[in-house]
């Protein structure tokens, strides 16, 4: 829940920078942050497992790449050519893939309740997003951005799917930290073409703000809570949690920007926690497991 929160914080901190900020800027400096925090903790396991971290070399370049370099840079890209509605629609297809990859690579069924909650949940959001009138969504057209932002979307869940597939015996801080060297590498010389393209940020004030929220919590902290989540629920049920963004997002718009509250908000409010609370909570108590 931590984590939902940390990245629905993130909409609203990140909200008005789209403009001020280049996609891969925001992605490569986002990271860059979060390694810093990370590694005065991470450094002297990474020393300490040096062998077992070269044995999981390969594992790790693949997490690192689809949750640091793919997953953030595609889902910044996509935010330049799609509405901020489109985005999370097509960000709520996140339960129902990892489930079908769960099926496919973990051979774990998927159980009647599961289906029951995603279905609930996605008819809150729609509500939300639509603001309780469905010519709305009618309205709506995809555009390349949206095609962008389901690759993303198909990037975290096969991430999330292959924590659990890969389990991996080292601290959880040598993983991250060398998730993160590797993703900041993968993504120097794309940073580097835009920087030659568009030029550089001025690191404004507001900027580094930006930069140091994104970094420590909605990246370092939520990758990590994330990973717990991952390995305490499975990758199925942890996704479910990403219902709960735009409900944190309503009320922190809400709470900091002063911005209005509607019946269509509670009403698919309620939704999402409903179909939240069946498909992991019953899920939970039938499988205890």
């Amino acid at each position: 829940m931590l984590t939902t929160l940390f990245w629905a914080g993130n909409a609203i901190v990140a909200r008005g920078m789209i403009d001020d900020i280049p996609p891969i800027t925001l992605a490569f400096w986002r990271w860059v942050v979060a390694l810093l925090v990370i590694l005065p903790f991470g450094l002297r396991h990474v020393i300490r497992e040096w062998k077992e971290l070269v044995a999981a070399f390969w594992p790790l370049a693949v997490l690192g790449l689809l949750s640091v370099s793919v997953f953030n840079t595609l889902l910044y890209l996509s935010a330049h050519s799609t509405t901020a509605i489109n985005l999370v629609l097509v960000n709520s297809s996140l339960p129902l893939v990892t489930l079908v990859l769960s099926w496919a690579l973990l051979a774990q069924r998927p159980h009647w309740n599961e289906f029951v909650g995603i279905a609930l949940a996605t008819l809150g959001l729609v509500i939300v997003l639509v603001r309780g009138d469905y010519a709305n969504l009618l309205a709506m057209r995809l555009s390349s951005g949206d095609t962008v932002m389901l690759a993303a979307v198909f990037s975290w869940a096969l991430y999330s799917v292959l924590l659990t597939r890969w389990p991996l015996k080292l601290h959880v801080f040598t993983m991250f930290t060398t998730m993160m060297v590797i993703g900041v590498v993968a993504l120097l010389p794309f940073y580097w073409v835009e920087y030659r393209a568009v030029g550089g940020i001025g690191f404004t004030g507001s900027q580094v703000a930006i930069f140091v929220y994104v970094g420590v919590l909605a990246s370092a902290a939520a990758h990590i809570f994330w990973y717990y989540g991952v390995n305490a629920l499975g990758p199925t049920t942890t996704s479910m949690f990403t219902y709960l963004i735009p409900v944190f997002t309503v009320i922190l718009a809400y709470l900091i920007l002063n911005e209005a509250l509607f019946s269509f908000h509670l009403a698919g409010g309620v939704l999402i926690f409903l179909g939240f609370v069946i498909s992991t909570v019953m899920f939970r108590r039938a499988r205890p497991d």
